[in-house]
């Protein structure tokens, strides 16, 4: 639990240390803050161990990959089985930065509410 904590600190440095570019850089230097927090963001997803998600989420996979215009769609699946079909349990706006939830579900449920806050991070 300990070495966790640990690893939660220092990507909020990291993050902050990113931010600070994005905010107070020159072009470039924005540019390497929105790619650190991508990678950030990708390791905190990794070093998230699934016991810290919501053991009675109903989903298995949540993907938030997948734009169309504004819309960034959060897309869900209840079984490994490559034969199901995605459904979307969300959808948030690029440009308002509002969620609009298809899903009640996803409104409490954390693994579905890690994936929209991914999309959140990436778009401020």
């Amino acid at each position: 639990m300990e070495k966790l904590k640990n690893q939660i600190d220092l990507i909020e440095e990291l993050r902050e240390q990113a931010q600070e570019l994005i905010d107070f850089g020159d072009s470039h230097e924005k540019r390497e803050g929105y790619c650190m927090m991508k990678v950030i963001n990708a390791i905190h997803l990794i070093t998230t161990t699934s016991e810290s998600y919501d053991t009675d989420s109903p989903w298995v996979d949540i993907r938030n990959n997948f734009q169309d215009g504004d819309i960034i769609y959060i897309d869900a699946w209840t079984t490994e089985s490559d034969d199901e079909g995605g459904k979307v349990i969300a959808k948030v706006n690029v440009q308002t930065k509002e969620v609009e939830y298809l899903d009640e579900r996803a409104k409490t449920d954390s693994y579905a509410q890690t994936s929209i806050q991914e999309v959140l991070n990436d778009i401020n």
